[in-house]
């Protein structure tokens, strides 16, 4: 708890700074696309998009960019949009969100009962679980996701996996290392990191670089529910650092 105390100080205090970098789509969303439009077309031709309606969970929706991301690229569908996260200070003004700590309610183990009761078409959870700090947390978030799912819906979630890069986790480490030291933690697991924000080590979160072997063990954790459809690398200047996972519910 202390870790994800921690995070939730850093997202309380930094909304502003953060959420102006944050003010694009990513790439590896494009990558998704065809995946989300054969979603909306899944009902057939009696069903064109300007009269489709699909619901959309957005699990750490944080400014709400995506929502605007499937508003730029499919006009015409009518979104029913629930995004949900703790740091309102992100979200612009106008948008709604239900503001709920995630954190504290995985380690409640009551997440699922906080969520809307309706299946949703599409679940997404984007930049959140390298946040998360264990493993089998990690699991409950991907597998609530599919549990608001409707047969043949999606969900997609990302892994951000940082220390692929090598200047990357030789800076995380240094961060670490310092940050450990003077907040006098310990028990961190291979993985696991404090990082800086803006050249500032004062301003710390932790995040978690997912391995590819913690990846599968995510999917296959969900195996009997939900198949995965895909899964691809995308993202920072080497189009590699965040792992997409796109499943269909059974």
């Amino acid at each position: 708890m202390r870790l994800a105390a921690l995070t939730s100080e850093f997202y309380v205090q930094r909304a502003a700074s953060f959420s102006a970098t944050r003010d694009h789509p990513w790439p590896g969303w494009k990558t998704c696309l065809p995946y989300i439009e054969n979603l909306i077309h899944a009902e057939g031709p009696a069903y064109p998009p300007s009269q489709s309606s699909h619901r959309v969970l957005d699990l750490a929706c944080g400014n709400l960019r995506f929502f605007d991301y499937l508003h730029e690229r499919f006009p015409a569908v009518s979104w029913t949009y629930h995004g949900i996260d703790n740091a309102e200070a992100m979200v612009p003004a106008g948008g709604q969100i239900q503001t709920l700590d995630i954190m504290s309610a995985l380690f409640r183990g009551d997440l699922a009962s906080q969520l809307p009761t309706a299946p949703v078409d599409l679940s997404v959870c984007f930049a959140f679980l390298h946040h998360v700090p264990l493993q089998d947390l990690r699991r409950q978030v991907v597998q609530t996701l599919v549990n608001q799912g409707r047969p043949g819906g999606l969900v997609i979630f990302t892994a951000w996996q940082f220390a692929r890069d090598p200047v990357r986790k030789a800076k995380a480490e240094a961060t670490t290392s310092r940050a450990a030291e003077r907040l006098a933690l310990t028990g961190l697991s291979e993985g696991d990191y404090l990082l800086g924000w803006q050249n500032n080590d004062d301003a710390l979160r932790y995040c978690h670089s997912l391995s590819d072997p913690e990846i599968d063990d995510i999917i296959s954790a969900v195996a009997s529910q939900a198949q995965p459809i895909s899964r691809f690398r995308a993202d920072g200047k080497t189009n590699t650092l965040n792992t997409y996972v796109i499943l269909q519910v059974n």
